[in-house]
C-alpha cells in the first residue's frame, strides 16, 4: 500500500510539473525536470514488450544523460508539451 500510495504521488508530482496549471507566463525552469516530468507521463508506453523466442525484451530503452543546464525563461507548459510531443512521436516510430 506505501509502495502504491508513492507511486501515486509521484505521478500526480509529475502531472503538475508537466501542466503547470498553477503559473502563468514566462519563469526560470530546469529543462532537465522538464524532460523528467514527460518521461514519467509517457513511460508506460516504453513498457511494451516483445517476444523474441522463448525470451521477452523490453522495446524501448531510455538512456539518461542529462548534462549540467542553466535555467532558461520560458513559458513552462509549452516547453514540457514540446518535449512529450517529441517522445511521443520517437515512441510511435520506433514501435513502428
Amino acid at each position: 500500500m506505501k509502495s502504491g500510495g508513492d507511486r501515486i504521488s509521484n505521478i500526480v508530482r509529475n502531472l503538475r510539473t508537466f501542466s503547470r496549471l498553477d503559473e502563468s507566463g514566462k519563469k526560470s525552469v530546469d529543462i532537465n525536470q522538464n524532460i523528467e516530468s514527460s518521461l514519467a507521463i509517457l513511460q508506460h508506453r516504453c513498457y511494451a514488450y516483445k517476444k523474441i523466442g522463448n525470451q521477452s525484451e523490453r522495446q524501448i530503452q531510455i538512456i539518461k544523460e542529462y548534462g549540467d543546464l542553466p535555467l532558461v525563461v520560458c513559458n513552462a507548459g509549452k516547453l514540457n508539451q514540446v518535449f512529450f510531443n517529441i517522445i511521443e512521436n520517437a515512441i510511435d516510430a520506433l514501435e513502428n
